[in-house]
């Protein structure tokens, strides 16, 4: 079963919401160590159907302490276990335990542009502080001098784009090449290196593109289907579009010409694919990477696509968009390219039975977020509206109104669902993290396994709590949002709101780190949470057949 942890909901539906009761559900007094610890990890055993909730409840340097909780799959506790282990030993037993020590650094390299736009190279010290109230690292990156860098040839380069690998310390860096006396001024647009430079400033690797004509950088970023938290390293993504700024004869004809160069964090070019836009103008929010294939996504203008060439509006997510195109890479060719306009979105919107107004995509600000592939090929893309606060001295994003695309596997819509937000204000006086509006939900996808339904499985902003850790020299205040859990299920056949739910009588809250897992093979799940003081641990066994 295939998750997705980057979609981000918020849905109260007072209509059809219930409180349903969930398949099991049991509370569970847990030990002060616990409490004051943290959940490191769940363990799932759907051939013993056994769930382990496990704590790390004490460690320094040289030691960790365990405390597990072990249930069967009706949430009976069948089991209690405390366990000390050797940091070293820990982390061979616990394979998910990443402590580290309560800090550490990594020197690295970083590539940015000068005043001139042309290449430089700086030195960067990342360090890692733990946190033990979120079990994991807090990273903080500090720029430091400007070093002297030249690739072999001695050229001097124009900066492009950058990417840096965190882990090794490493950059990669598209530079443009600077012309010589009689070639063309826009040679840095068009004969770019990819470079690879370690923490040594050796340069590793330098590959040369030469693109036939003159390219502008309108993407560049990593898989969005990887967990940022993860250690797994993901490649590195740039998408152009031609240029207008030379003159005819120095432009590709084709203005809709646009090209996807994917690079991995060896410093390798795995592929550069063309492809044909149907938008002038594309503000594009993230790529998706599955197998071989590449998801490209976001709103756009058509306006004058293929006939003109972008880049003449400055685009954000507050500009009006006219459509959303999706483009998807299969191999070395595009498989689709689709733009839908604003106006089918408004055509094909539904929301719950009653609702008369659902909200749709009318090409105003909106925050398009996540997409995701379902096991039949279809496409979601979720979207936020959203609005600027200047209240205050804490500003920020007010989260409003949530809507989900969904697109068949040639990307033409198929429906929209608008769903009202009506998280309400809270927090204390100055607003800003302590209100939940400013906090995004979040959430996962659980399909069917007969293709027929899917359930958006929600954890909505409630309340705020706020923790305040010592660093010795400075300190940090984190807000959280405290969770409740919501499901709405789709009928993909019907092409409907089947049903709505939601559980924990705002009284149990989800934890934040591990809030559901999947059980019998992605057929059912379990929600992990708390009572408010986080004395008592809170299960819910929810089966998607009986919503």
């Amino acid at each position: 079963m295939r998750k997705i942890y980057i979609l981000a909901f918020a849905l109260a539906i007072a209509f059809q919401t219930v409180a349903q009761k969930l398949d099991k559900e049991a509370t569970i007094d847990i030990s002060g160590k616990a409490k004051r610890g943290y959940l490191g990890n769940v363990v799932v055993d759907d051939s013993r159907e056994q769930l382990d909730l496990v704590f790390v409840t004490k460690s320094t340097n040289r030691k960790v302490k365990f405390e597990a909780y072990q249930f069967d799959y009706d949430l009976k506790l069948i089991n209690k276990i405390e366990d000390e282990q050797d940091v070293d030993k820990a982390k061979s037993k616990y394979s998910w335990f990443n402590f580290k020590g309560d800090s550490y650094s990594v020197e690295g390299v970083t590539a940015e542009g000068n005043m001139l736009g042309k290449f430089v190279v700086k030195k960067r010290r990342i360090t890692y502080s733990y946190s033990w109230f979120l079990g994991r690292y807090r990273k903080s990156v500090k720029t430091l001098d400007k070093v002297k860098f030249e690739t072999p040839n001695g050229k001097k380069m124009f900066f492009l784009r950058s990417f840096d690998n965190d882990q090794s310390g490493e950059v990669l860096a598209l530079a443009g090449h600077q012309p010589s006396k009689g070639e063309s001024p826009y040679l840095y647009m068009q004969k770019m290196s990819l470079m690879r430079v370690n923490f040594n400033l050796e340069l590793v690797s330098e590959k040369v593109i030469d693109m036939k004509y003159p390219q502008n950088i309108l993407f560049s970023g990593v898989n969005s289907a990887i967990d940022p938290e993860s250690d797994q390293l993901s490649n590195w993504y740039v998408v152009m579009s031609p240029s207008g700024l030379p003159g005819k004869k120095e432009r590709d004809p084709a203005p809709d010409n646009y090209t996807l160069l994917e690079m991995s964090p060896q410093g390798e070019v795995v592929r550069t694919v063309n492809f044909k836009s149907k938008c002038s103008d594309w503000l594009i929010n993230g790529v998706y990477a599955v197998g071989d294939e590449v998801y490209i996504y976001g709103p756009g203008l058509s306006k004058g696509a293929g006939e003109d060439y972008g880049g003449k509006a400055i685009l954000t997510e507050e500009s009006k968009f006219t459509d959303i195109q999706i483009a998807c890479i299969k191999g070395n060719s595009a498989r689709f390219v689709s733009a839908t306009n604003v106006d089918e979105f408004k055509a094909k919107v539904k929301g719950i039975p009653g609702d008369k107004k659902p909200t749709y995509y009318n090409g105003k600000k909106v925050d398009i977020r996540s997409l995701y592939v379902a096991k039949n090929g279809d496409v979601f893309i979720t979207a936020q509206d959203f609005r600027k606060d200047t209240q205050g001295d804490a500003q920020g994003y007010i989260y409003k109104d949530l809507m989900l695309f969904h697109f068949d596997t040639q990307g033409k819509l198929i429906s929209q669902y608008g769903i009202e937000n009506e998280v309400k204000k809270g927090g204390i006086v100055g607003g800003g993290l302590a209100d939940p509006r400013f906090h995004q939900a979040k959430g996962s996808i659980l399909e069917s396994a007969d293709g027929k339904s899917l359930c958006w499985i929600l954890y909505i902003p409630y309340l705020t709590q706020s923790e305040t850790e010592d660093y010795g020299t400075y300190k940090v205040t984190t807000y959280y949002p405290r969770r409740y859990p919501k499901v709405v299920k789709i009928d993909l056949e019907g092409k409907t709101i089947a049903g709505v739910a939601e559980y924990g009588d705002k009284e149990y809250f989800l934890l934040e780190e591990h809030p559901f897992v999947e059980i019998n093979g992605g057929m059912q799940g379990v929600y992990i949470g708390e009572s408010k003081n986080g004395k008592s641990i809170w299960l819910g066994k929810f089966d998607p057949t009986k919503l």
